[in-house]
């Protein structure tokens, strides 16, 4: 319930700032796009995590009040942190993939055609993460992490270190029923990467 989840997100003041950053309306009715940051000295590494993003994905959006909990409280921040939540809030509340005029917001970072998009690339533009993370659901029990070909092999992999140690199950395969080159890790190839971009002129992305 979406104004359960914002009533989560400020219950973290004041260690972090909670904003809205934007709205959408759908039937009459507003939905918020809340967008949180935590207070970290300059310099330091700049995360940006995306969730709901598909709205009938809930467990990102769920994720969020706890995973920010347990990293305000440590007692020194190691990274600049900004979440958008939930990308998708019409979605999220109707449990829908799509938003409120239809549109797949995962598909619209070209064209940005909806305003949810919209709004986060201006979040990208101005907070100007090293790394973004867009939390997502697929139907296996296990995780495993989509990484382009901008993200550092090496980061992956640390990345996955850390989720195996905290047992979190990792992935064989991923939901296309590919085997991966290793558990969690689904590098995108040169050949995912071309037809990607094939899939995208095709759509007029």
């Amino acid at each position: 319930e979406s104004g359960a989840h914002r009533a989560a997100l400020e219950a973290l003041a004041p260690e972090a700032r909670v904003e809205t950053l934007g709205e959408v309306a759908y039937e009459g009715v507003t939905y918020p796009i809340s967008y949180v940051r935590n207070h970290a000295p300059a310099g330091l590494p700049r995360l940006l995590v995306l969730s709901g993003v598909h709205g009938n994905e809930h467990a990102g959006i769920l994720s969020v009040p706890p995973f920010l909990e347990r990293l305000l409280a440590e007692p020194t921040q190691r990274v600049s942190l900004a979440v958008v939540t939930p990308v998708n809030p019409v979605g999220a509340a109707k449990g829908s993939r799509f938003n409120g005029q239809g549109f797949d917001i995962n598909r619209d970072f070209r064209r940005y055609d909806t305003t949810e998009a919209r709004l986060v690339r201006e979040v990208i533009a101005d907070f100007q993460p090293d790394l973004i993370v867009s939390l997502h659901e697929g139907p296996q029990d296990a995780s495993f992490i989509f990484a382009n070909r901008s993200v550092p092999p090496g980061l992956t992999q640390r990345a996955l270190a850390v989720l195996a140690r905290a047992g979190v199950e990792l992935a064989r395969e991923d939901y296309f029923g590919r085997t991966l080159p290793a558990p969690g890790y689904a590098p995108v190839t040169w050949r995912q990467h071309q037809l990607t971009r094939l899939w995208a002129a095709t759509l007029g992305m």
